[in-house]
């Protein structure tokens, strides 16, 4: 690719559509073309431009810390611990009744299987 052409490239394609020949032509161009080092530098510079100013939080360290201690400090909802026990009962009893049931049922007799299949 010639120099126009790499320029092309840079202004028309995001970097995460280039393929590895395009970025390996790219590298071979940067050596040579001193307006494909401007507009990348100039490409890099917006990309840190808006990097920098739509990243940008107004969320104060304070009031972080203070969301964290006051939830920290909260108590448990009543309605999940009133959860947990009925879950836990549940569990309980279902293990209960197996339990149960092994005990109380006597084994049926033993049946012997013929694992014979030719005969």
């Amino acid at each position: 690719m010639n120099d126009q052409e790499l320029l092309e490239l840079v202004q028309n394609k995001a970097p995460e559509e280039l393929t590895l020949e395009e970025i390996h032509q790219l590298r071979q161009g940067i050596g040579r073309s001193e307006e494909l080092r401007a507009t990348l530098s100039s490409q890099m510079e917006m990309e840190q431009y808006l990097g920098d100013a739509l990243g940008r939080t107004h969320i104060s360290v304070d009031s972080i810390i203070a969301g964290a201690t006051g939830m920290a400090m909260a108590p448990a909802a009543a309605g999940s611990s009133f959860m947990h026990w009925v879950v836990g009962g549940v569990i309980s009893s279902i293990l209960a009744s197996v339990l149960v049931v092994a005990v109380v049922v006597p084994p049926g007799k033993e049946k012997k299987i013929d694992f014979n299949l030719f005969d």
